[in-house]
């Protein structure tokens, strides 16, 4: 489902924005396990490089309008969102001004949100198998596994160079700086347990900033325990 959504930002005409690229994952978690993720990728920071490459883009082409490839495949996923068990109010995040594109869901309990989470990484569409992410037992997450994370940024690669050599000056030019953030939230709070790289960042809420290689290379990097208040 969500695999293409990363695909579509490392088109040939993305190989402008080297730096200033953030994808944002966010979960807001409520004390019966059930809550709202969010997953956008936010541009804002390259706003002058992309408005310079549009201004001189064949505006009649919308294949090489990468902005309106991206928004098309979140408004496909959101529909299929909609359709899942235990989904709700599935809907985009769109923020043209600011290039910021995305969406954003709820979910009934953990395991519905460890169902998208295996659907959106995964690589068998076969697969019987259920993988674990999160768990939420007497107001305390964990994150037990973030695979997820690295089968979205390896898809990507291994989509466009077969090559290795070519796979690897491939990463280093399109995520040599590119960010993966991962907030943590709750209404009334929420206490760090453990999670080594996680700041804080006010007492609803804490984050891990990797960057996208890191994320994918490391997923050990961004487990952690933490309690909801």
């Amino acid at each position: 489902m969500f695999k293409k959504l990363l695909w579509l930002l490392v088109t040939p005409a993305f190989l402008c924005l080297q730096s200033c690229i953030e994808l944002h994952e966010e979960i807001t978690w409520r004390s019966d396990g059930s809550g709202t993720y969010a997953l956008f990728v936010d541009l804002s920071a390259s706003k002058q490089i992309i408005e310079a490459h549009q201004s001189v883009t064949d505006s009649s082409r919308s294949e090489k309008d990468f902005l309106v490839l991206v928004d098309s495949s979140f408004a496909q996923a959101v529909q299929e969102l909609n359709s899942m068990v235990g989904v709700s109010d599935a809907k985009r995040i769109q923020d043209r001004e600011n290039f910021i594109s995305g969406l954003v869901f709820s979910f009934a309990s953990t395991q519905t949100l460890n169902r998208v989470l295996q659907t959106m990484s995964e690589v068998d569409s076969t697969s019987t198998q259920e993988s674990i992410f999160f768990s939420y037992q007497n107001k305390t997450c964990t994150r037990l596994n973030s695979s997820y994370i690295q089968n979205l940024t390896q898809g990507v690669f291994r989509i466009h160079q077969e090559d290795a050599e070519q796979e690897e000056e491939y990463k280093n030019l399109i995520f040599k700086n590119a960010s993966f953030v991962s907030i943590q939230k709750a209404g009334k709070g929420v206490k760090i347990l453990s999670a080594d790289n996680a700041k804080k960042l006010d007492k609803n809420s804490f984050e891990w900033r990797l960057s996208l290689i890191e994320a994918a290379q490391r997923p050990n990097a961004l487990l952690g325990e933490w309690r909801i208040k």
